[in-house]
């Protein structure tokens, strides 16, 4: 076949010209230690996997030298994927639900059960920390036109009232606690099962009181090796429909890169809350305590 050619418009060479050559000449800047992230395999809490500890890809705060991190974003640059529509593809995918969210839709953002460190402020001789599992779902639905008022600039500067149409949508975010009796997290898959089980029977209520019937779920998650790839979290999934008839299903998983969004944040959220109250002399030494005291 014909070999592919590469953009013309791509490369740092074509964008950036000599800028790198110049600032790497530059004596007064060549050693200067600046502090950057950059993507790199951070270890994870839990069991190892074959004697290794598990991994993922986080920005870790680094610092560098101006060369070294020229030399290293050059190395990223070079194989780099030259148009910025196939890197950000995810986005454009979730623009395009939104756009498309018809009034019998939902759309679910979730991260899988994470883990949680029931600690007390002051531990005992020999104690062990309680852990509790959260799993956290963001909820897209009702998507509606709205008046909106503002003030704007004008050609002059000047700051002008504005009114327009603005397209919203309610925007719940979902907790739910499960005890676990070990750091591993058995089961996972029966507890995500039980979760979407629940938001889609409130939402189903919920559309009903609007006089609309439930027809179409989309499910955004990310893709976990040993969680979502699992057989056992797909066959839960997929036999959704079964569990509730009239309802069709789109499972999107994401690719490894830019699938960071609101739906990793939100289990900060309790987890902040917990330790507050710890702090205070509220406990929450299991997973029951820990979803009444929030």
């Amino acid at each position: 076949g014909v070999p592919e050619k590469r953009c013309p418009c791509c490369g740092f060479g074509n964008r950036l010209g000599n800028l790198f050559d110049v600032l790497k000449e530059n004596e007064a800047v060549q050693q200067k230690p600046v502090t950057v992230m950059v993507w790199e395999d951070a270890r994870r809490q839990g069991t190892q996997s074959n004697g290794k500890d598990n991994t993922q890809r986080e920005l870790t705060s680094k610092v560098m030298t101006v060369v070294e991190l020229l030399e290293h974003f050059q190395k990223m640059l070079d194989i780099c994927i030259p148009h910025i529509q196939e890197i950000r593809w995810i986005k454009h995918l979730q623009d395009t639900d939104f756009s498309k969210l018809s009034d019998d839709t939902i759309i679910i953002f979730t991260d899988f059960a994470a883990l949680m460190a029931l600690r007390a402020r002051q531990a005992k001789n020999s104690s062990v920390d309680a852990h509790a599992i959260i799993a956290n779902f963001v909820i897209l639905w009702n998507k509606r036109d709205v008046t909106a008022k503002g003030k704007r600039q004008d050609k002059d500067g000047k700051e002008v009232e504005i009114t327009e149409e603005v397209t919203i949508s309610n925007v719940d975010v979902v907790h739910f606690f499960a005890e676990t009796f070990e750091k591993g997290k058995k089961n996972d898959h029966q507890m995500h099962r039980v979760c979407l089980d629940e938001i889609i029977r409130k939402y189903r209520a919920k559309l009903r009181e609007y006089d609309v019937e439930l027809k179409h779920v989309i499910i955004w998650t990310d893709n976990a090796p040993h969680q979502y790839r699992c057989r056992q979290t797909f066959i839960q999934v997929a036999s959704i429909e079964l569990r509730h008839p009239g309802i069709t299903v789109t499972h999107r998983l994401a690719v490894v890169d830019n699938f960071k969004g609101i739906h990793d944040a939100v289990g900060k959220d309790p987890s902040h809350k917990v330790r507050e109250l710890e702090n205070q002399g509220i406990r929450s030494p299991t997973a029951f305590w820990a979803f009444v005291n929030c």
